[in-house]
C-alpha cells in the first residue's frame, strides 16, 4: 500500500527508503555522511548534535551510540 502511494507522489515507507539511503552520501553541517551498503550502518567516526540559534550553528554534543 505504501509503495503505491510513493509512486503516486505520496510519502514513501521505510522499506522503500532503505536502498536509496544506503547508497547515498549526505553533506551535513560538519562532514559527509554515508552508510555501509552491506548492513546500512554509519560508515564514519562520531555523530554529533547541533542546533541553530540566532541563525548560527551551535554544537550541542555527541549523539548517543547505539547499544551493542
Amino acid at each position: 500500500m505504501k509503495a503505491a502511494r510513493a509512486r503516486k507522489g505520496g510519502r514513501p515507507g521505510r522499506r522503500e527508503l532503505t536502498g536509496p539511503l544506503r547508497g547515498s552520501t549526505y553533506r551535513g553541517v560538519t562532514k559527509r555522511f554515508s552508510f555501509k551498503p552491506e548492513d546500512g550502518s554509519f560508515a564514519g567516526q562520531g555523530v554529533f548534535f547541533h542546533t541553530v540559534e540566532n541563525g548560527a550553528f551551535r554544537f550541542v554534543g555527541p549523539a548517543p551510540a547505539p547499544a551493542a
